[in-house]
């Protein structure tokens, strides 16, 4: 993985941040064998990220795991455990919303209700075992509005016709409108969750744990015109280096945004990166 601004913007800061990233790892469906993860996290490529490709929210409390490990071996003479403080962004759900036209019947409620659940025991998870933690939580794009501009390729007609049929159930297979909107509705259930969450811990009024929603996503729409080029150029379904890229502006300034003014979507060209001065704390 490179590094991303917001790494860049945060070491600008604090040139001793630990965690990145370097190299690159394996997806869940190649490391897992029978339902069983047959290759762990490797520490020198992982180091203190922890994401994985592929992964739905019932993984995440792995990650977790790994990362409790690592901060307390590995990192035990770079990171003070219980001192420092340490910045969690969990951004889990995609694949969750690619099979919800058939999970509970296609009921985005029920699919809410799952997802809630899953999402409420990993922020108890990291809570209860690493102290000090902002944890930012980003809301997924309405993903159903993939389908129409990787449609209008013939390359990515043929990748979802082949190598990439099961990326995501609901849309590259045989997808119909209907499945489509049930993907969109279950989106916002799971932002909605999110929020209920957060609020949650936010009237804790704790000093020394927060999360935050950071939902520049939640309401992107993707321009028809250059919709190509926001997707991978492997899958026509991940988004590509340069939407990568304005992602993480996107992050960085919805961390410098108060709570009631905070983007719910970003254009994918032209987004400026905001400037913090002494007065700015992420919130």
């Amino acid at each position: 993985m490179e590094q991303s601004h917001c790494l860049i913007f945060l070491k600008f800061y604090n040139p001793n941040i630990e965690g990145p990233a370097i190299g690159v790892s394996l997806p869940l469906d190649v490391v897992k064998w029978q339902g069983q993860l047959v290759q762990p996290f490797d520490p020198n490529i992982t180091h203190l990220n922890a994401g994985q490709s592929m992964a739905k929210v019932t993984d995440v409390p792995a990650q977790v795991d790994y990362l409790i490990k690592e901060l307390k071996t590995t990192y035990s003479k770079k990171i003070d455990f219980y001192k420092d403080w340490k910045l969690l962004t969990i951004f889990i759900g995609a694949n969750d919303i690619c099979p919800s036209c058939s999970r509970y019947d296609g009921d985005p409620v029920k699919n809410g209700d799952y997802y809630e659940s899953n999402l409420r025991g990993i922020i108890n998870q990291v809570y209860a075992n690493i102290p000090r933690v902002f944890v930012n939580l980003l809301p997924v794009l309405p993903i159903g509005q993939v389908h129409d501009i990787a449609m209008s390729s013939l390359y990515c007609i043929f990748m979802w016709d082949t190598f990439a049929k099961n990326e995501c159930g609901c849309m590259t297979d045989n997808s119909t409108p209907d499945t489509r909107k049930i993907m969109d509705l279950t989106q916002q259930e799971f932002t909605k969750r999110m929020y209920k969450i957060a609020k949650e811990w936010d009237d804790k009024k704790l000093t020394n744990f927060t999360v935050k929603v950071q939902p520049f996503l939640s309401n992107l729409t993707i321009p028809k015109e250059m919709g190509l080029l926001f997707l991978s150029e492997l899958d026509c379904f991940h988004p590509s280096t340069l939407s990568n890229e304005a992602f993480t502006i996107g992050l960085w300034n919805n961390m410098l945004q108060p709570p009631n003014k905070k983007s719910t979507t970003i254009p994918v060209f032209g987004l400026e990166i905001l400037c913090p001065d002494e007065d700015t704390f992420f919130q």
